[in-house]
Formats: C-alpha cells, structure tokens, sequence
C-alpha cells in the first residue's frame, strides 16, 4: 500500500515534469511559426520576398493594420509627427522579430533547465514528444503556411500592378484589367470565405 502511493507520486512526479518539458517545446514551435510569417513579413516590405520578381516593397495589409491600430491609441499630436513610410514599418516588424528572439532565448533556457532536472530524461523521450508535438500541431502550423500563402499571393498581385501601370496602358486596356482584377477578386474572396470556415 505505501509503495503504490510512492509509486503514484513519482509517476504524478514524472508525467508533471514531462508536461512542463512539452508545454515548453511546444511553445518554442509555435514561436518559431510566428516568426516565419514576421520574416515573410520583412520579406515582402524589403523587396526581398521573390528573388525572381521585382524588388518591389509591399508591406502586408496585416501589418499596417497592427501599426494603425498601434496609432489609434496616440494622442492626434503624436499623429501629426507622424508617417506611415517603409522605415516606421520596417522598424516595427524588426521589432517584433527582436522580441521574438528574446523569447526564444528565454524560453530555450528555461527548457535547458527543466531538461537538467529531470531524472532519465534521454534522447528517446525527446524524440518522442517532439514527435508528439508535430503530430499534433499541424492546424496550427497550416494555419500560419495559409496566411504566408496568402501574403505571397498579395504580393504578386501588387508586383503585376505595378508592371501593368508600368507599360502605361490605354483606358480601354485599364477597364480589361479592372474586370478581369474584379471578377479573380470576388473568387479568390469566395475560396478564402471557404478555407476559413475549414479551420
């Protein structure tokens, strides 16, 4: 009776102990899946974002919806010091990644010691949560390789605008591109009503 109850502590021990392990990893992985879409996000504001395509710099409509928010909250004298150009989001975006950073730091020494202290942890066992963790993360990640894919597409699109008023087309030839830009719009639109409500 006494060994069962040491025997249930320790296990109560153990699986608290590998929970807190798991907890951690999973939070570096989803960290890291952030901060591949801030990076896209610098990609595509830098020009940087397709090499094959034209250094066009487009920054994301998410991040200067964030930044606009981040404005409404200022006071309109700080408003009118203010610009929205390519430094400001460029900054902004860098300092999100900065962040990030910090706490990938934090985070991965904080599992350094939780690993320490935990007695027989072996190579087995990380493999296996780790396995663990991309089994079942894959929403989470697909939802973030979504919202990449999205912008990659956003971006082409404004690298074809800007070749399009670059070739300095006829009216007739804008009213073509302006119904066909309308009618992609409006179907792009209904696959992405579709693939949200799947999430």
């Amino acid at each position: 009776m006494v060994q069962q109850k040491i025997n249930y502590s320790y296990n109560l021990i153990y699986l608290k102990q590998l929970r807190s392990i798991a907890i951690l990893m999973y939070q570096l992985h989803a960290l890291d899946l952030e901060k591949s879409l801030w990076n896209h996000y610098l990609k595509s504001g830098t020009g940087t974002l397709k090499s094959n395509e034209s250094n066009l710099k487009v920054w994301p409509k998410d991040v200067q919806t964030m930044i606009q928010l981040v404005l409404s909250s200022r006071t309109s004298s700080d408003l009118d010091q203010f610009h929205l150009n390519n430094k400001y989001c460029y900054r902004f975006v860098h300092e999100h990644l900065r962040k990030f950073d910090e706490k990938q730091q934090q985070l991965k020494e904080q599992l350094i010691i939780k690993k320490k202290q935990f007695y027989g942890y072996t190579n087995t066992i990380e493999n296996s949560l780790e396995t663990f963790i991309q089994k079942n993360s894959k929403a989470l990640r697909f939802e973030y390789e979504y919202a990449m894919k999205i912008m990659e597409f956003d971006y082409r699109e404004r690298v074809l605008d800007h070749a399009f008023e670059q070739q300095n087309p006829t009216p007739q030839q804008v009213m073509n591109f302006s119904s066909s830009y309308c009618f992609l719009n409006e179907s792009y639109d209904h696959i992405d009503k579709i693939n949200s409500t799947s999430f």
